[in-house]
């Protein structure tokens, strides 16, 4: 009778622990690629800087599940009323990857344009063929 307490209280918290410890993350791929343009983006999550980048530069990151909103803008570590206006929320679910593209536009016939957005994985993959594009890993 003891044993089969005691193999039971050790197989039930075996389940306990194995459900717990399942990642509850999802990946989001940022990147920014337009040619031409040589500027460093500062990337917000809710509100928090979460990575710095540069023209052809991503970085893959592991969010916790549920949402949460993005933006960016040209550096600076205090956002700024345009980047929150300018922003797209993600409900990130366990397991699934997204792809957000960072896109700038500044040239002598517009005002600067910026736009955050979520594109297929095969834009991803498709630009970082076609260009040298180089992984940020260490964010901050």
């Amino acid at each position: 009778m003891k044993k089969t307490i005691i193999i039971t209280l050790l197989f039930g918290s075996g389940i306990f622990n194995f459900v717990f410890l399942q990642n509850t993350n999802g990946k989001i791929y940022f990147f920014q690629y337009q040619t031409g343009t040589f500027l460093n983006f500062t990337l917000f999550m809710d509100g928090q800087v979460l990575c710095k980048l540069k023209t052809l530069q991503f970085t893959v990151q592991e969010i916790v599940a549920g949402e949460h909103t993005f933006s960016y803008q040209l550096g600076g570590d205090v956002i700024s009323k345009e980047a929150e206006e300018n922003s797209i929320s993600i409900n990130v679910e366990t397991g699934k990857n997204y792809y957000v593209e960072l896109y700038y536009v500044d040239n002598l016939f517009m005002n600067p344009f910026q736009l955050i957005t979520e594109v297929p994985e095969g834009s991803f993959i498709r630009l970082t063929k076609n260009y040298k594009f180089k992984q940020v890993k260490k964010c901050l």
